[in-house]
């Protein structure tokens, strides 16, 4: 389990630092955007690991907070999936 965990961590940090250093090449991934299935499946295999956080009351409140932190980050990925799917009308047009 702490093997996924440090796999993801190392996808989470891959894209984070992609995002950092070259946020404009995003818009030129075709067909695949690597960054954000990175982070996705980065914070994917993070949650097994967050589950098992769960024994005292500081880690339960540990384990919700991750937990909420993981479902934003799943939901922005998601976000960015569906509004990178769509073309920019403005680069299209000019």
């Amino acid at each position: 389990m702490k093997v996924l965990f440090t796999l993801g961590l190392i996808l989470q940090i891959i894209g984070q630092i992609s995002f950092s250093l070259h946020p404009e090449i995003i818009n030129l991934m075709e067909p695949f955007d690597f960054i954000h299935w990175s982070i996705l499946i980065g914070i994917v295999l993070i949650i097994p690991y967050t589950l098992n956080l769960s024994s005292g009351i500081y880690n339960i409140i540990g384990a919700t907070i991750s937990l909420i932190g993981i479902t934003c980050f799943i939901g922005m990925c998601g976000i960015d999936f569906v509004l990178w799917a769509f073309k920019d009308d403005i680069t299209t047009r000019g």
